[in-house]
């Protein structure tokens, strides 16, 4: 997403600043750590390339950090 001010996160909903910028290859270029992060804790799921890891959000406020398991897991939940 991108602000008024061009201040650039990549949803509305997680507060992970990727800075400011004025040139959309800047924008795509300051995504990439983001766009290619890896949740560690789900290496091996069968549910991993319809999830990914789950929702950032979710991940950050109720698991285990912006990049970590999303609280609300597939496998988790299929577990129960």
């Amino acid at each position: 997403m991108i602000g008024m001010l061009m201040e650039v996160v990549p949803c509305s909903f997680v507060k992970y600043d990727l800075g400011c910028y004025t040139d959309i290859r800047e924008i795509w270029e300051s995504m990439t750590e983001f766009r290619n992060y890896t949740v560690e804790e789900c290496h091996g799921c069968d549910k991993f390339e319809v999830c990914r890891g789950g929702c950032r959000v979710f991940a950050e406020k109720f698991g285990s950090g912006i990049f970590g398991r999303d609280a609300e897991c597939l496998e988790l939940r299929d577990s129960c």
